[in-house]
């Protein structure tokens, strides 16, 4: 079972923050399909790939378009191969649950930097992100705002103090060489899913310099080195916590207006991905 950090705990969230969010087990309520209609309304769904079977994997490549099939057969590791699937498809059923469309029929296109978007028409102005890492597979949607999401597994073997000179901020690799040591890592896993959040949801990915904004922790804000961008980041609203107690998750809203952000998280309806019928 998925529990938020420290039973109900999230990283960093400050109701003054204009974030608040709804986190339980999944319930097939139709009228849920309503959230996205409003303004600042986001839907997250995440889904741990060991709750899928191998032949839970193969069943879900009937979700996939023809060229994510093909990219999937290509594939050589079977781990891998089966969390591509699983991200994938889960995106496919989330956008056919909200909107109704049967999941092959939905087509992407890539941005300047490669960020998938739907292809136009897209009437409602659909906004999606996926991430996925290893053994873990998020997906939100919303409307109308950019979005970028990411996780990371806090096990996951890095050299933070390496990578954060690089990658950091001056501000940033200060905060992480002043923490505690048994820290210092999940420290800089906020950090980092913050940043790429925050990149993804921008849509020019690690073309961007990491050490052109930094992040506040407690609650997650964002800050740019020039001060002439700070007025920019009153239209941004970034969430954190931690997923299944091995996954820091963080998502990140840019809107044209201020608004407050309400996160609506679920984990992926497995079970109802294996009967759907179409």
């Amino acid at each position: 079972m998925c529990e938020i950090y420290k039973r109900g705990m999230l990283l960093g969230l400050d109701y003054k923050n204009n974030v608040a969010f709804s986190l339980g087990p999944w319930r097939d309520d139709h009228t849920k399909k309503s959230v996205l209609y409003g303004t600042g309304q986001v839907v997250v769904w995440y889904l741990a790939t060991d709750m899928a079977t191998e032949s839970d994997a193969q069943n879900f490549t009937r979700f996939l378009s023809s060229d994510e099939f093909d990219r999937q057969q290509r594939m050589s590791c079977t781990k891998t191969k089966k969390t591509y699937i699983l991200a994938h498809a889960m995106k496919r059923f989330m956008l056919f649950y909200y909107f109704d469309d049967e999941p092959q029929s939905w087509s992407f296109q890539k941005r300047a930097h490669g960020k998938p978007e739907l292809c136009c028409p897209n009437p409602l102005n659909i906004r999606f992100n996926l991430t996925h890492t290893d053994g873990f597979a998020v997906v939100a949607l919303t409307r109308e705002s950019n979005i970028g999401v990411d996780v990371e597994r806090l096990g996951r073997k890095v050299n933070h103090h390496k990578l954060a000179s690089k990658k950091f901020s001056t501000i940033e690799y200060h905060n992480l060489l002043r923490a505690d040591a048994t820290n210092q890592h999940e420290i800089f896993l906020r950090y980092w899913t913050l940043k790429e959040a925050y990149v993804k949801a921008t849509g020019r990915g690690l073309t961007e310099n990491l050490r052109q904004f930094y992040f506040s922790l407690n609650p997650p804000h964002v800050h740019f080195i020039r001060d002439n961008q700070n007025l920019l980041a009153s239209h941004w609203t970034f969430f954190q916590l931690k997923l299944c107690e091995n996954y820091i998750f963080a998502a990140g809203i840019h809107e044209a207006q201020r608004a407050d952000a309400y996160f609506h998280i679920y984990p992926a309806p497995i079970d109802l991905m294996r009967c759907q019928t179409f």
